[in-house]
């Protein structure tokens, strides 16, 4: 904990996290967590936090991500406190590019192959951190931006 450290208190902790999909139901791993997602952004306010797994998966990559970060705005205007996992370079990109959002990665065990649930703070984007880390020597050219 650092100086200046604060700690919330709220009042709904609103999830959706994993995947509800049905065949009876007709309801797609998309359909699932959309349904979710419209049920916690009537929920949510600034007493709030809100956990979203991968939020906008299960349809297109460019469409999931556009969602996504309507959904994130929208969650921030009505005050809530979020925590968004995702693999969408568009969400890491727009998190960066937020001065109230923050970007972090989950460190992982190569020897255990499991996440190690220690969270890291990320401001630079991965080649820029592999440049600051003298790790991209080891790498191929081709791997810089194209």
């Amino acid at each position: 904990v650092a100086d200046g450290s604060r700690i919330s208190v709220f009042d709904n902790i609103l999830v959706d996290i994993g995947d509800n999909q049905s065949i009876e139901m007709n309801l797609s791993t998309f359909s699932s967590h959309i349904n979710q997602v419209i049920d916690i952004i009537g929920k949510a306010d600034k007493r709030s936090l809100v956990l979203l797994d991968e939020l906008g998966s299960g349809t297109d990559p460019v469409e999931g991500a556009a969602l996504a970060v309507s959904v994130i705005e929208r969650l921030k205007s009505a005050g809530a406190k979020l925590m968004v996992t995702t693999h969408y370079q568009e969400l890491k990109i727009y998190a960066i590019e937020s001065e109230d959002t923050q970007n972090a990665s989950c460190e992982f065990d190569i020897e255990t192959l499991r996440p190690t649930l220690w969270v890291h703070r990320v401001n630079q984007m991965p080649l820029q951190s592999a440049r600051a880390s003298a790790c991209l020597p080891m790498l191929s050219k081709r791997q810089r931006p194209l």
